[in-house]
């Protein structure tokens, strides 16, 4: 489950017992009832939607995708170690090689993303 305070209005969720895979968009009322709702682990697929691009070979034991900010504020890098599909990452993110955060769902990166732009990030 999400706590409250780590959401904001527009972040993607999933909501708890649904097993369609159906991608919520948080709002006021998913924020209140955010008891309901589980975070979206971030995964190189969500990296990509998000105009990440992957840096290092498909089949290296380590990626590294690279995002332009959109205020020209310099390179946002996502990077992690060897992915295992059943587990969740904890992808190490960094501004113009100086680490600034770790995240782990796809809601800590639209917010990391929106406090050094003020922009949020077009999934596709």
């Amino acid at each position: 489950m999400i706590q409250a305070n780590e959401l904001r209005i527009g972040n993607l969720v999933y909501k708890v017992g649904d097993t369609s895979g159906d991608i919520y968009v948080a709002d006021h009322i998913t924020i209140l009832m955010a008891h309901n709702y589980i975070p979206i682990p971030l995964r190189p697929e969500w990296l990509e939607r998000a105009g990440f691009v992957n840096r290092y070979s498909k089949d290296s034991w380590n990626i590294c995708y690279e995002f332009i900010l959109s205020d020209r504020s310099g390179i946002l890098q996502v990077k992690s170690g060897f992915l295992d599909e059943n587990k969740v990452e904890d992808f190490h993110i960094a501004q113009n090689d100086s680490f600034i955060a770790n995240a782990k769902y796809v809601h800590q990166l639209q917010n990391l993303v929106f406090a050094l732009t003020g922009k949020e990030i077009e999934f596709k």
